[in-house]
């Protein structure tokens, strides 16, 4: 089956190049839809380790952290996240990486294999949606894939009723958050814990992995693991044509979104929000 491009047309005209898979929208990378296909009857190696996460979350940050205890020593890695991307990738390409293979996407759960959420390791990542929206927003504008020029107001609007590549942040969440709850295997990570603390997570994966990670290890990752360090060594490392000088590494904040929401949009996220979160208690911080 062909793959259709279609656009996502925000309130000014400006367009968001998407393909749709299972009814979701996701970024256009090629064979997108024939690559989740395969990947929902793919059979995982016991030893993989996934890490699922909605856009802008920080999966690149942690995806590193990860690989460095795997690897065992904080040196940066030479390697792309993209190519242990399931969206960008096939399931022959899967199969050739090096192992222990840690993988990652930014697929909704039930584009997932049942023998993989029931028998690997699974590290979960959510950001508060605020500074997501902010970040999102920003991606899609340096993406040149994704071909977007609109203003963050225009974006806003999409996003707040899940009309963005990949889909609803709520949606997505919720169901990952519900499902996670008791599981052994599925360890959730927040950005606004790495951000205060990274340390302290790293060593929170290496525990959940049974990786036996010294405290100066875990120290020496932290420290070559700063957003600062990232930047500067893994921003010419993205398999994607950027719009000028723009960067996927901007700024790494908590709170950037008060610099970008106006107050009605804070007053209209925060309604939304009473709605559609009072019955969950996924955990969120919305400044640090």
């Amino acid at each position: 089956m062909s793959e259709e491009v279609s656009k996502i047309v925000d309130s000014d005209g400006n367009h968001m190049v998407v393909k749709y898979a299972n009814g979701y929208p996701f970024p256009s990378f090629e064979k997108l839809k024939d690559n989740l296909d395969e990947f929902k009857n793919w059979t995982p190696k016991p030893q993989d380790v996934f890490l699922f996460a909605y856009p802008s979350s920080g999966t690149h940050w942690l995806w590193e952290v990860t690989c460095m205890l795997i690897e065992g020593k904080a040196e940066r890695l030479q390697l792309e996240k993209e190519h242990y991307m399931i969206e960008n990738s096939s399931s022959k390409t899967l199969d050739n990486l090096k192992e222990p293979r840690v993988l990652n996407a930014h697929v909704y759960i039930e584009q997932v294999p049942e023998c993989l959420l029931e028998n690997n390791k699974i590290i979960l990542i959510s950001r508060n949606p605020k500074d997501t929206a902010v970040s999102w927003y920003n991606h899609n504008v340096a993406d040149l894939e994704t071909d977007y020029t609109g203003k963050f107001p225009a974006f806003y609007e999409l996003f707040r009723v899940g009309n963005v590549p990949n889909g609803d942040w709520f949606n997505y969440n919720k169901t990952w958050w519900e499902w996670s709850k008791g599981r052994s295997n599925v360890l959730w990570v927040t950005y606004e814990d790495a951000k205060s603390d990274l340390k302290s997570v790293t060593k929170q994966i290496a525990k959940f992995l049974e990786i036996p990670a010294s405290d100066e290890l875990c120290q020496a990752i932290a420290q070559e693991c700063t957003f600062k360090k990232m930047k500067a060594e893994k921003h010419n490392l993205l398999p994607f044509e950027l719009r000028g000088d723009m960067s996927f590494y901007r700024k790494g904040q908590v709170g950037d979104w008060k610099n970008w929401f106006t107050v009605a949009q804070n007053e209209d996220f925060d309604q939304i929000w009473d709605e559609k979160m009072k019955d969950c208690d996924l955990p969120v911080q919305f400044t640090i």
